[in-house]
């Protein structure tokens, strides 16, 4: 890895981790009524600063070509535009200036830039190939074939599932707070297709050496399952729901450290 690289995970990943982790433990506390006394925009505040970190990480990552630049940070922007309408309609919940549905444009856009974005790179690492010279001059390109068993496979697949599901979700909620009211039950449908996604991708490889490449999908449904029954009144304390989130983000932070000390 370039300096350049161990640079920008220095000067922005890391505090963008730092930022997140205290978005939730503000987030958490919010919902287990410990600061009743703070709005919504105080609780968000550390991931507007997150955000900023990642529009600067982008801003810098210019070298990574100017199209995929451009995908990068609109997409930044957009995520961050929902984050900061998002807190103020959970202020004013009666605002007839701000719907639910115009809250969630952003987040719509987001999704969707950042699914384009990430099958234009899948396409570009596919049409590279490797090239060969035969012994009459002529030049061959054998493209890789993905296989389903490949920790970019794995990545691929359960990198999609996140979006559609959260999408969809995303309109089930707005049609939910906006038309009519739909229950768990009905909303939670797309991550139980996520769930089951994941649960046939670690049956299907069993006894494979890239089964830890499914530990993030993992640890995202363990995150959803005990969501789900925080939401239908069968766990009372919200902080144990937040336990994968936090597991998460110090795995995070731990590759990053790694990443910096021992990577090349």
């Amino acid at each position: 890895m370039s300096r350049f690289s161990k640079g920008l995970i220095c000067l922005f990943g890391l505090p963008m981790l730092c930022a997140l982790t205290i978005f939730t433990i503000f987030f958490t506390m919010k919902l287990s009524d410990r600061l009743t006394s703070w709005s919504w925009v105080k609780i968000f505040s550390p991931l507007w600063i997150a955000n900023i970190l990642i529009i600067g990480m982008v801003g810098f990552g210019f070298r990574m070509g100017l199209k995929t630049f451009l995908w990068s940070a609109l997409s930044s922007i957009s995520f961050f535009i929902f984050s900061v309408m998002l807190p103020r309609k959970l202020d004013r919940p009666d605002d007839p200036d701000l719907n639910w549905p115009y809250v969630f444009i952003p987040l719509w856009v987001f999704l969707g830039l950042f699914q384009l974005l990430r099958t234009d790179n899948r396409e570009i690492r596919l049409s590279r190939g490797d090239s060969y010279q035969t012994s009459t001059g002529e030049q061959i390109t054998i493209l890789p074939k993905p296989k389903y068993r490949t920790n970019d496979m794995v990545y691929l697949i359960y990198y999609n599932n996140a979006i559609v599901t959260l999408f969809i979700y995303t309109i089930l909620e707005c049609v939910s707070l906006s038309v009519t009211p739909l229950s768990w039950y009905i909303k939670y449908i797309p991550f139980f297709y996520f769930m089951a996604i994941t649960v046939l991708g670690l049956l299907s490889m069993t006894g494979s050496r890239n089964i830890w490449s499914m530990l993030a999908p993992v640890i995202l449904c363990c995150f959803y399952i005990v969501l789900f029954f925080y939401l239908i009144d069968k766990l009372r304390v919200f902080a144990v729901v937040m336990i994968p989130a936090y597991i998460g983000l110090i795995g995070l932070s731990i590759c990053g450290i790694f990443v910096i000390c021992y990577i090349n």
